[in-house]
Protein backbone atom coordinates (compact mmCIF):
# COMPACT_ATOMS: atom_id res chain seq x y z
CA UNK A 1 0.00 0.00 0.00
CA UNK A 2 1.42 3.20 -0.50
CA UNK A 3 -0.21 6.67 1.00
CA UNK A 4 1.26 10.05 -0.26
CA UNK A 5 0.29 13.18 1.87
CA UNK A 6 1.78 16.29 0.21
CA UNK A 7 2.37 16.47 -3.51
CA UNK A 8 4.89 19.08 -4.76
CA UNK A 9 5.96 18.29 -8.53
CA UNK A 10 6.58 20.22 -11.52
CA UNK A 11 3.73 22.07 -13.50
CA UNK A 12 1.32 19.83 -11.32
CA UNK A 13 3.28 16.53 -11.46
CA UNK A 14 4.44 13.91 -9.40
CA UNK A 15 8.14 12.42 -9.97
CA UNK A 16 8.91 9.38 -7.53
CA UNK A 17 11.96 7.53 -8.26
CA UNK A 18 13.78 4.53 -6.71
CA UNK A 19 10.70 3.17 -6.49
CA UNK A 20 10.91 -0.92 -6.61
CA UNK A 21 7.74 -3.37 -7.26
CA UNK A 22 7.90 -6.88 -5.97
CA UNK A 23 5.33 -9.15 -6.89
CA UNK A 24 4.80 -12.11 -4.76
CA UNK A 25 3.88 -15.08 -7.12
CA UNK A 26 1.69 -17.70 -5.73
CA UNK A 27 3.65 -21.20 -4.92
CA UNK A 28 1.99 -24.43 -6.22
CA UNK A 29 0.98 -26.23 -2.96
CA UNK A 30 1.94 -29.68 -2.55
CA UNK A 31 -1.30 -32.04 -2.32
CA UNK A 32 -0.95 -35.31 -0.39
CA UNK A 33 -3.47 -38.15 -0.90
CA UNK A 34 -3.66 -40.58 2.04
CA UNK A 35 -5.88 -44.27 2.16
CA UNK A 36 -6.22 -46.92 4.43
CA UNK A 37 -6.15 -49.44 4.19
CA UNK A 38 -3.37 -49.70 1.74
CA UNK A 39 -4.62 -53.01 0.77
CA UNK A 40 -8.01 -52.66 -0.59
CA UNK A 41 -10.33 -55.09 -0.76
CA UNK A 42 -13.69 -54.90 -2.77
CA UNK A 43 -17.43 -54.36 -0.87
CA UNK A 44 -14.72 -53.36 2.47
CA UNK A 45 -14.35 -49.54 3.55
CA UNK A 46 -11.36 -47.37 2.25
CA UNK A 47 -11.21 -44.26 4.14
CA UNK A 48 -9.22 -41.48 2.05
CA UNK A 49 -8.23 -37.83 3.14
CA UNK A 50 -5.97 -35.31 2.05
CA UNK A 51 -3.85 -32.15 3.90
CA UNK A 52 -5.65 -29.19 4.00
CA UNK A 53 -4.39 -26.15 2.99
CA UNK A 54 -4.04 -22.84 4.90
CA UNK A 55 -6.02 -19.74 2.88
CA UNK A 56 -9.78 -19.26 2.42
CA UNK A 57 -11.85 -19.53 -0.72
CA UNK A 58 -10.11 -23.51 -0.83
CA UNK A 59 -12.47 -26.10 -2.27
CA UNK A 60 -11.79 -29.96 -2.41
CA UNK A 61 -14.02 -32.01 -4.79
CA UNK A 62 -13.22 -36.01 -4.57
CA UNK A 63 -14.58 -38.65 -7.35
CA UNK A 64 -13.90 -41.75 -6.61
CA UNK A 65 -15.81 -43.69 -9.91
CA UNK A 66 -18.89 -44.87 -10.85
CA UNK A 67 -18.28 -48.06 -8.99
CA UNK A 68 -17.72 -46.92 -5.69
CA UNK A 69 -20.19 -45.76 -2.78
CA UNK A 70 -20.17 -42.85 -2.37
CA UNK A 71 -19.00 -41.98 -5.77
CA UNK A 72 -18.43 -38.23 -5.21
CA UNK A 73 -17.55 -36.50 -1.98
CA UNK A 74 -16.32 -32.45 -0.54
CA UNK A 75 -14.08 -31.35 2.03
CA UNK A 76 -10.17 -33.03 3.21
CA UNK A 77 -12.12 -35.92 4.52
CA UNK A 78 -11.82 -38.68 5.29
CA UNK A 79 -14.73 -40.02 3.26
CA UNK A 80 -15.02 -43.62 3.49
CA UNK A 81 -15.60 -45.35 0.65
CA UNK A 82 -16.76 -48.84 -0.41
CA UNK A 83 -15.62 -50.64 -4.54
CA UNK A 84 -18.54 -52.43 -5.80
CA UNK A 85 -16.22 -54.99 -8.11
CA UNK A 86 -12.42 -55.29 -9.16
CA UNK A 87 -10.16 -53.40 -11.37
CA UNK A 88 -8.41 -50.51 -12.00
CA UNK A 89 -9.88 -47.26 -10.51
CA UNK A 90 -9.13 -43.88 -11.02
CA UNK A 91 -9.66 -41.65 -7.78
CA UNK A 92 -9.46 -38.19 -8.41
CA UNK A 93 -9.24 -34.81 -6.34
CA UNK A 94 -9.52 -31.28 -7.35
CA UNK A 95 -8.39 -28.42 -5.09
CA UNK A 96 -9.92 -25.33 -5.78
CA UNK A 97 -7.85 -22.22 -4.56
CA UNK A 98 -10.26 -19.51 -5.71
CA UNK A 99 -9.96 -19.38 -9.57
CA UNK A 100 -7.17 -21.82 -10.02
CA UNK A 101 -7.93 -25.70 -9.87
CA UNK A 102 -4.93 -28.15 -8.62
CA UNK A 103 -5.75 -31.67 -9.35
CA UNK A 104 -4.36 -35.17 -8.05
CA UNK A 105 -5.36 -38.53 -9.35
CA UNK A 106 -4.91 -41.77 -7.52
CA UNK A 107 -4.85 -45.22 -9.98
CA UNK A 108 -5.75 -47.89 -7.92
CA UNK A 109 -6.45 -51.77 -8.58
CA UNK A 110 -8.96 -53.86 -6.78
CA UNK A 111 -8.60 -57.80 -6.67
CA UNK A 112 -11.72 -59.26 -5.18
CA UNK A 113 -8.97 -60.35 -2.59
CA UNK A 114 -7.30 -57.45 -2.35
CA UNK A 115 -4.39 -54.80 -3.80
CA UNK A 116 -1.19 -52.76 -3.80
CA UNK A 117 -1.09 -49.47 -4.53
Amino acid sequence: MIQLGLLRGVNGHFFLDNVHVKERLAETPVIQLSIDPEEICISKTVKFSTTALVGSGITYRWDFGNLSLPRTATGVGPHNVRFSSSGIRNVNLRVMVLILMYPKQLLLYLQSTGSII
